[in-house]
C-alpha cells in the first residue's frame, strides 16, 4: 500500500498506544471495517482507514479487508470521505 501521506511517521508515544491498542483489538476480535483503497498502477493508494491500516502493521497483521475503488477520487470525493471517515 502506497500511503498518501506519512502522518504516523512521527507519532507520540500516547498516538502509538493508541494504534497498538487498535491494533490488538482488530487482532483479537477481528476488523469492524474495512480501509478503502484505490489501484495506482501495481499498488494500492490508501484513501481512508489510516489508523487501522498503521494499528494493523503494528502488531503483525498481514491482510485487512479493503474495499478497491474502482478510480482515484476527486477531490471533492476526497473531502467527503474525510468527513464521514472522521464523523
Amino acid at each position: 500500500v502506497a500511503e498518501r501521506t506519512g502522518r504516523f511517521l512521527g507519532a507520540t508515544p500516547a498516538e502509538r498506544a493508541e494504534l497498538l491498542a487498535l491494533g490488538e483489538s482488530m487482532r483479537d476480535e477481528g476488523q469492524k471495517q474495512p480501509i478503502r483503497v484505490f489501484r495506482r498502477g501495481d499498488r494500492f493508494v490508501l484513501v481512508s482507514g489510516h489508523r487501522r491500516y498503521h494499528a494493523a502493521r503494528l502488531v503483525g497483521l498481514l491482510k485487512l479487508l479493503a474495499i478497491v475503488l474502482p478510480a482515484e477520487p476527486t477531490t471533492s470525493e476526497l473531502l467527503v470521505d474525510q468527513l464521514i471517515e472522521n464523523g
